[in-house]
């Protein structure tokens, strides 16, 4: 009899297993349907152990009455875990990308010269805390800058830190992407009359062939055009920024810049 009883409870774990693998896909990365069915019915039987268990310490070890029901709902909490274990690993590849490319995006050069700072290059992962111990050690009142933009979560982190201490922002030839975060957070902006400023959607550093990076993607694009929004780059701009892919970028001289409003200067 508790032959039977476990040889049912298997098939109809294995039918319920089939059943979630045909309508929930928990192996993203996995591209063979059956393998995929497969690896879903293991979780399942491994998930249904601890109730076959309860059910074999009635029968043969004179366990309590309640004793499978216990395990019932032990059965349930390890496949729950194990369903979340199992749709979390084909992100960790998304997970690890991000961050290589968040440290092979590399830094900017960094200088000070009397009250001025100078960046030229990419926004990476230590530029916050570099521009922050200078400005902790110096007096600074103005910030000259070329980049092409980089890591959005640091280019707020810069803007909070040059807002706070009002630093003027000089954009010497091009400010694309993040970098118009950063520039637009002065309290003076000025730029060169051959600079130009870039716009697009923001991206994820680990790609966007995965439901995470595409999350990541409209997460890192909705931080950045919120915060232009914030600081007072028109909606037109912003609106043709969305359609821009992140691969791809839209410029505005400064000369148009300034011209409706949104930079304060221009300088030979």
């Amino acid at each position: 009899m508790i032959e039977v009883l476990i040889i049912i409870v298997m098939s109809v774990m294995s039918y319920l297993s089939l059943a979630m693998a045909d309508r929930v896909n928990l192996w993203p990365a996995v591209q063979n349907p059956a393998l995929g069915a497969l690896l879903t019915q293991i979780l399942c039987l491994l998930g249904s152990s601890p109730f076959v268990r309860g059910i074999y310490q009635i029968y043969r070890r004179g366990g309590k009455p309640w004793y499978p029901l216990n395990q019932l709902v032990s059965s349930m909490a390890i496949l729950a875990q194990l369903m979340l274990l199992s749709s979390s690993i084909p992100y960790l590849d998304t997970r690890s990308k991000s961050f290589r490319a968040a440290i092979e995006i590399g830094e900017p050069s960094i200088s000070i010269s009397s009250d001025t700072i100078a960046i030229d290059g990419p926004i990476g992962a230590k530029t916050f805390v570099s521009i922050k111990a200078l400005i902790d050690q110096n007096e600074v009142r103005s910030i000259i800058i070329d980049s092409p933009g980089g890591l959005i979560n640091v280019a707020l982190q810069i803007s909070e830190l040059i807002k706070g201490k009002r630093i003027a922002v000089h954009v010497a030839e091009h400010c694309e992407s993040a970098c118009v975060i950063i520039a637009k957070s002065s309290n003076h902006l000025s730029a060169s009359k051959v600079a130009v400023f870039g716009f697009h959607r923001g991206s994820s550093l680990g790609g966007t062939t995965s439901s995470l990076a595409n999350f990541t993607n409209t997460m890192a694009t909705d931080a950045m055009i919120a915060s232009l929004r914030e600081l007072g780059i028109p909606n037109d701009i912003l609106d043709r920024a969305i359609k821009t892919s992140p691969e791809d970028m839209f410029y505005l001289s400064a000369s148009e810049m300034y011209s409706r409003g949104i930079i304060d200067e221009l300088t030979d």
